[in-house]
């Protein structure tokens, strides 16, 4: 999978079909929350190699620790810009989204979703020195807060 705010961010899905109509995707990988691991249960609209699907998901991720930001490294530095350090916490997130998979009789495979995931703990990020401008901050809400899920899936089919 390579996506935002998907299963496994970049990394792989292992789907398992429990019926036609009911299958569960499981994810690990990793992203700009650090590693990171989902499951999601989803609901298949057809029996057919595509379906559509609507599903509901859950990931954990661990965290980046800390990182620093210096605007003399920066070659179009914002004005009033101060050097930071912010810490990336654990973050969990629960999504909603809807999709497809396509499944190709020699086993080809692809899967894509497009969604929402919200953040369930607010403070998975944390300044610890320094000052962020208003711009900075937005960038920081975008990146690591709650936002759009974007994912596509290229694999193979094992019976």
């Amino acid at each position: 999978e390579l996506g935002w705010n998907g299963l496994a961010g970049f990394g792989a899905i292992v789907t398992y079909h429990a019926t036609p109509h009911f299958s569960l995707d499981m994810g690990g990988g990793f992203s700009l929350l650090g590693w990171k691991a989902g499951i999601r249960p989803r609901y298949n609209f057809s029996t057919n190699n595509f379906t559509p699907f609507i599903g509901a998901g859950f990931n954990a991720t661990s965290g980046l620790g800390q990182f620093s930001s210096d605007p003399k490294d920066d070659p179009d530095p914002e004005p009033g810009a101060q050097p930071f350090t912010l810490e990336v916490r654990p973050s969990y997130l629960a999504s909603g989204v809807v999709g497809f998979e396509l499944v190709r009789p020699q086993g080809f495979t692809m899967q894509a979703a497009i969604g929402y995931a919200r953040l369930l703990n607010r403070d998975n990020t944390r300044l610890i020195d320094g000052s962020m401008t208003p711009d900075e901050r937005k960038a920081v809400d975008v990146i690591f807060k709650s936002g759009p899920v974007i994912s596509m899936a290229f694999g193979t089919s094992f019976k």
